[in-house]
C-alpha cells in the first residue's frame, strides 16, 4: 500500500519515538474505506507524543 496521507509525518522526530510498526501508516490503512466528516477528531490511542498531530 502506498501511504499518501501519511508521508508528511515521517519525520524524523516522529520516527525516533515509535516502536513496532508506524502506527499512522497502520491508521491510514485502517481507515482508506470510511469517510471521516469534515470538522471531527481523530484520537489516536495508545500513540502518545510530546506533542499535538494535527489530522
Amino acid at each position: 500500500m502506498i501511504y499518501i496521507k501519511s508521508k508528511e509525518y515521517d519525520t524524523k522526530r516522529i520516527l525516533d519515538r515509535i516502536m513496532g510498526p508506524n502506527p499512522v501508516k497502520l491508521d491510514e490503512e485502517l481507515l482508506k474505506n470510511y469517510r471521516i466528516p469534515r470538522g471531527a477528531t481523530a484520537v489516536m490511542i495508545g500513540f502518545v507524543l510530546d506533542f499535538c498531530l494535527p489530522l
